[in-house]
């Protein structure tokens, strides 16, 4: 059987897959600051917001996202969620 997802579930996936991505940058972002290796002149997700504000966007978008996922695909999102809990952890 062929894979011709619906334009409801890419734009599912495309939503879902910006929302980790902004995750993953800010986790990467969080631990350059933790290891004291922001580079000057280097434009980052805390260059334009705190880092309150970051976690929360990315912690409440990605998990809105992934709900909305879930679903949609139910028990087919197994392995997706845990790396979907792997990044939250991180942010």
């Amino acid at each position: 059987a062929g894979c011709d997802p619906s334009s409801n579930e890419i734009e599912l996936l495309t939503e879902y897959s910006e929302a980790f991505g902004f995750a993953f940058q800010l986790a990467d972002d969080l631990e350059d600051v933790v290891q004291d290796q922001g580079r000057p002149g280097v434009a980052t997700i805390l260059s334009v917001m705190s880092v309150e504000a970051a976690r929360f966007q990315a912690q409440s978008t990605l998990q809105k996202s992934f709900a909305r996922l879930k679903e949609k695909f139910g028990k087919r999102t197994g392995t997706l969620e845990q790396i979907h809990f792997e990044i939250l952890s991180r942010v």
